[in-house]
């Protein structure tokens, strides 16, 4: 089951779902990082033991990529599903027992959000609806 994430269904419901951060995620795996650093940084995998950091980590993002044992994906969710080699339901679980800040970012629909306006009035024309 390693290498790849799993990729299951999303919780659509209205209320999302409220996730740990990357960084109370890390923690609760024992992995040592800078968490002042912003940006991609490396550090040890926490899937497989090694001695040279190979495992790249955004913290802001959520993404991750191990370049030694090429697991990947792009929220906590799926690192909690590989490293514990569990599904979407099991993985909500134990994020919701991981304790440490919460990262108040909601799985949705997948809509973008809607575009704003700026001050001036003036709404970008890829935001307009088209009159016909």
């Amino acid at each position: 089951m390693r290498g790849a994430p799993v990729k299951g269904p999303r919780d659509a419901s209205p209320e999302g779902l409220d996730k740990p951060t990357m960084s109370a995620v890390l923690q609760h795996y024992g992995v040592d990082y800078r968490d002042s650093t912003l940006g991609w940084q490396s550090t040890l995998c926490p899937v497989h033991s090694e001695d040279t950091a190979s495992f790249r980590v955004s913290t802001e993002d959520g993404g991750f990529l191990c370049q030694a044992c090429g697991i990947q994906g792009g929220d906590v969710l799926d690192l909690i599903m590989i490293k514990e080699e569990c599904d979407f339901p099991a993985a909500k679980r134990i994020a919701a027992g991981i304790p440490g800040e919460r990262s108040g970012k909601r799985v949705t629909s997948g809509r973008p959000p809607p575009v704003a306006r700026r001050e001036s009035g003036y709404r970008p024309s890829f935001g307009r609806k088209r009159r016909g």
